[in-house]
């Protein structure tokens, strides 16, 4: 991998090869409904990185060091009394991966009434044989085998019970896995100019495991309209996060947590605003905040993290969201809000405190034009206010990323 600070050229290719075939069936039973199904996915990678580093050599002109940027290394500044090009790369910048995933699932959907009440029960369960193999070499060119095979049997109840016509509460258990990304398996490693860090793969990444639990309470005052109140657990076995890895330079890798856990409470709603005035009769309007608590437990944990007691990486401790929707024919305006708490980044180590991603404002514009039944014109403006995203550590802003405002159009055709 070449130093950014002396300069070098990167290639890559990589081939990915997906497959899918799924199939569902419902069989209507008394006043029951029994659904089940399958799902076969097969997922194939070839992935292979060159890396050429400028290096100076006994009889390099040092004058050179002070051109500018753009014409540093041009060609005529390659060769004799120039920089020389020399390949650096390594075994680890390849690797061949394959995943084959197995599904089958049964469940029953199945409205009944107690004591003069309605309830609605959906349970069944889900059985995933995953296969996910990887073949490389890692930094001492030793052979790298990556073979994650694991059948979870991932079981669903959900319960609703109906107060009134236009309210209900809602219980419900779920079990569900993560699994790690290739990216994430391989021990190749590459520069992030984004994160200003090395990032490598951990091939030692267990997949996760999460149970949930939610009850909810909810209202549908009038047609198109909502509001909700839950709470909710989340338990996390072996938890995938960014980790910082101490070293002499920023580096960033993959690992479990042995134990986490998350909990919470959400309040959503979706109102008309037709109330205000007939002028207002297309506009709506969405909201939804959500506070979350988080908490790690580092026992089992594979890499060496510096606290004993922290909040889950990437999980902020609230979330805002707000939308206004304006819908009329074949034209529909989405302006939408977001923000987030200050959330773990990257989990720091040992020797390095967490890496922190401060709160910003986000704000996204969506236009979007019908023409007929089968074209659509879409204009989008991504995060219009253009505020920096800042990373600190220790108190100390450590990066920052001022992307700007992003546009794009589209037009789609329906078949």
């Amino acid at each position: 991998m070449p130093n950014p600070a002396s300069g070098g050229r990167f290639f890559a290719t990589l081939d990915d090869d997906n497959r899918e075939f799924a199939s569902d069936f419902t069989v209507p039973v008394a006043n029951a409904k029994v659904k089940f199904g399958g799902l076969i996915n097969h997922s194939d990678r070839s992935f292979a990185a060159r890396t050429f580093a400028f290096k100076t050599t006994a009889q390099t002109d040092f004058r050179l060091l002070y051109s500018d940027l753009s014409t540093l290394f041009v060609p005529d500044n390659i060769g004799a009394r120039g920089f020389e090009i020399d390949e650096i790369t390594n075994r680890s910048d390849q690797y061949d991966a394959r995943q084959q995933l197995t599904a089958s699932y049964l469940m029953v959907d199945a409205p009944f009434t107690v004591g003069g009440r309605s309830l609605r029960l959906i349970a069944g369960a889900r059985i995933e044989d995953n296969s996910q193999k990887l073949n490389s070499f890692d930094l001492q060119d030793r052979a790298v085998r990556v073979d994650l095979s694991k059948t979870d049997l991932l079981p669903s109840v959900n319960l609703t019970y109906t107060i009134s016509p236009a309210s209900n509460v809602r219980a419900a258990f779920s079990q569900t896995v993560a699994r790690p990304e290739f990216r994430e398996l391989a021990p190749f490693a590459f520069y992030d100019f984004s994160t200003v860090s090395v990032v490598y793969g951990n091939p030692n990444l267990r997949r996760t495991l999460v149970r949930n639990f939610d009850l909810r309470l909810e209202t549908f005052p009038n047609i198109g309209e909502m509001l909700s109140a839950s709470i909710f657990y989340k338990h996390f076995t072996d938890a995938i996060e960014e980790v910082i890895v101490p070293t002499t330079e920023l580096t960033r890798s993959f690992g479990n947590a042995d134990r986490a856990r998350n909990y919470g409470f959400e309040l959503e709603m979706r109102k008309s605003l037709a109330f205000i005035g007939a002028a207002f009769s297309d506009l709506s309007f969405t909201g939804n905040y959500s506070w979350i608590q988080s908490r790690v437990d580092l026992k089992g944990s594979t890499t060496a993290i510096a606290k004993n007691n922290r909040r889950l990486q990437g999980q902020s401790p609230y979330m805002i969201n707000l939308g206004l929707q304006y819908s009329r024919a074949n034209t529909s305006v989405n302006l939408l809000y977001n923000r987030f708490g200050k959330r773990i980044a990257q989990v720091g180590s040992l020797y390095d405190d967490d890496i922190l991603e401060l709160p910003r404002d986000l704000l996204d514009l969506t236009l979007a034009q019908n023409f007929g039944q089968r074209y659509e014109l879409k204009l989008t403006a991504r995060d219009i206010l253009g505020q920096e995203q800042e990373f600190t550590q220790n108190e100390r802003k450590v990066k920052g990323n001022l992307k700007g405002t992003t546009y794009s159009l589209g037009l789609a055709l329906k078949f």
